[in-house]
């Protein structure tokens, strides 16, 4: 997923522990953590621009 902005790439993540990623970076207990989110500079594009998909690919409508 490209995020676009300065060139700089991004993309979400789930699936982690939130238990060790509070852990790893001493995020207090009251925090929650709901997901986490990578951020940097690919070697090399993966695409020119990642766009988005048409609304015909996420959405559905039966009539």
């Amino acid at each position: 997923m490209s995020g676009g902005c300065q060139g700089v790439d991004s993309c979400p993540m789930e699936g982690f522990v939130a238990s060790q990623v509070k852990a790893a970076f001493n995020i207090p207990e009251e925090v929650d953590v709901c997901c986490l989110l990578a951020l940097g500079y690919a070697t090399k594009p993966f695409k020119k621009y990642g766009g988005r998909f048409s609304v015909e690919q996420v959405c559905y409508g039966e009539s």
